[in-house]
C-alpha cells in the first residue's frame, strides 16, 4: 500500500515489492497470483474471504502484504492500515486477530502470512521453528502450518532500500528465486534475517501463528509447482 490519506505518510516501494514478487511466484514457483495494489479495507477483506472460500485441504496460501502497520501499546493489537485509510478512522483498520480469525477458517493444511514492508506490528513466535537440515516435506505437508514472516518487530522499517524495494522485500525475492524444489519457511526466514541484518538495523521475525490452527511440527514449505 502506497497511497495515504491525512497524515500518514505515502510509501515509495510496496506497491513495486507486491508486483515482483507476485512475478516471482508466479513465474518461477507456478503459484497462482491475485495482486491487490493500493487496496482499501473492503476489497482487502472480501479477497481474503474468497480465499476461505475457494482454497481446498492440499493448497498452500500465501498473503504477502506491503504497507504501513500500527501497534496500539494501550490495547497490545496490531493492525494494517489499508490505503485511502487515515491515522483518524480506526475503523478503516485491519487488526491482525480478525486476520488470525480468518486465516482460521481457511481451509488449505498449511498457510503463510506475511506482513511486510513498512509494517511495525507483527509479532512472531518461534515455538514451532523446524528443526534443521534437509526439509522432510511429508511429515511437514501432515500437519497444519500458519506461520508469519515479517518485515520487524515493533521498530519501524525503512521503506526503500534497494532497486526501488524495501530491504527486507529485496532479500526475500532473492531467496525465493533461490528456491529449486521446496524450500521450509525457517530456512528462508534465516537468510533473509541474516543478510537484512548485515545492511541495516532491522530484526525480521517468523513464527508459528498457534491462534490461526497452527500445529506444532509443521512449517510453511515454498514450493516449484512446474518441475
Amino acid at each position: 500500500m502506497s497511497d495515504y490519506e491525512g497524515s500518514i505518510p505515502k510509501l515509495a516501494s510496496p506497491v513495486k515489492d507486491v508486483q515482483e514478487i507476485g512475478e516471482i511466484l508466479k513465474a518461477e514457483l507456478g503459484y497462482e497470483v491475485r495482486r491487490l495494489p493500493n487496496a482499501d479495507k473492503s476489497t482487502i477483506v472480501r479477497e481474503l474471504n474468497r480465499l476461505i472460500l475457494e482454497s481446498g485441504a492440499n493448497d498452500s496460501v500465501t498473503v504477502f502484504y506491503a504497507g504501513h502497520g500500527q501497534m496500539v501499546e494501550k490495547t497490545g493489537r496490531g493492525y494494517w492500515i489499508p490505503a485511502k485509510a487515515s491515522a483518524e478512522d480506526p475503523a478503516q483498520w485491519i487488526s491482525n486477530a480478525d486476520v488470525a480469525r480468518r486465516s482460521r477458517t481457511c481451509r488449505p493444511g498449511r498457510s503463510c502470512w506475511c506482513p511486510t514492508a513498512a509494517s511495525r506490528h507483527a509479532r512472531a513466535r518461534g515455538e514451532d521453528r523446524q528443526e534443521r537440515g534437509a526439509v522432510r516435506s511429508g511429515r511437514v505437508l501432515a500437519r497444519r502450518s500458519v506461520t508469519v514472516l515479517s518485515s520487524g518487530g515493533e521498530e519501524p522499517v525503512p521503506d526503500q532500500g534497494k532497486d526501488g524495494h524495501s530491504v527486507f522485500a529485496w532479500h526475500l525475492m532473492q531467496q525465493l528465486r533461490n528456491v529449486r524444489y521446496v524450500a521450509s519457511g525457517v530456512d528462508v526466514f534465516e537468510q533473509i534475517a541474516e543478510r537484512v541484518g548485515q545492511e541495516i538495523p532491522q530484526v525480521p521475525q517468523y513464527g508459528a501463528a498457534l491462534s490461526s490452527g497452527h500445529q506444532r511440527g509443521g512449517d510453511y514449505l515454498f514450493e516449484v509447482r512446474r518441475y
